[in-house]
């Protein structure tokens, strides 16, 4: 999967999807048969596509879902719903790359399922310059490292930092037995 902001809102095969079911009034079914998918996949592409269609009409190129996955994920986890949003954590330091963590930061704790490559798609799109070195490169290093950066999984739902609070304390308990 390319991490890389799109040009237009929708792939190719959504856009054959929404001609088949808007303009040729396909069924599901017969849009599920032209692609080789089941009709819940049919249906599944049709919704997504709807809805950046409309995310796309109401903010044009501050729309998320110019974003890949991925990026929208992030966001939506941190509530930054905006490419202002974005900027202001990022000017702000709240949303920051962590060199010799190779990690992205959030008000100093880790994103798990955040990488480098989200990372220079959030730059570039709310307008910062990319960072001419790697991950690693230590010019890129603003801030020393965090104290205690615990992961914040935006990926699963349950791991909440109480969660993750609660099993590091059962894990040092259990340690000390």
């Amino acid at each position: 999967m390319s991490m890389t902001i799109r040009q237009k809102p929708l792939s190719k095969r959504e856009e054959l999807v929404l001609r088949l079911r808007e303009e040729e009034e396909m069924s599901y079914r017969q849009i599920a048969a032209k692609l080789g998918v089941c009709v819940q996949r049919a249906r599944l592409i049709h919704a997504e596509a709807k809805e950046r269609m409309r995310d796309h009409d109401e903010n044009q190129e501050d729309a998320l879902s110019l974003l890949p996955g991925r990026a929208v994920s992030l966001l939506m986890h941190l509530e930054l719903t905006s490419r202002a949003k974005v900027k202001a954590a990022v000017e702000g330091k709240r949303l920051r790359w962590w060199v010799r963590g190779r990690k992205l930061l959030w008000d100093g704790k880790v994103l798990r399922n955040a990488g480098w490559k989200s990372w220079l798609v959030l730059l570039e799109w709310t307008g910062f310059p990319l960072p001419q070195g790697g991950p690693a490169d230590p010019s890129q290093d603003q801030e020393p490292e965090p104290k205690d950066p615990y992961r914040i999984s935006f990926a699963w739902p349950h791991a909440s930092p109480e969660w993750d609070a609660s099993l590091r304390r059962l894990i040092a308990e259990n340690l000390d037995d």
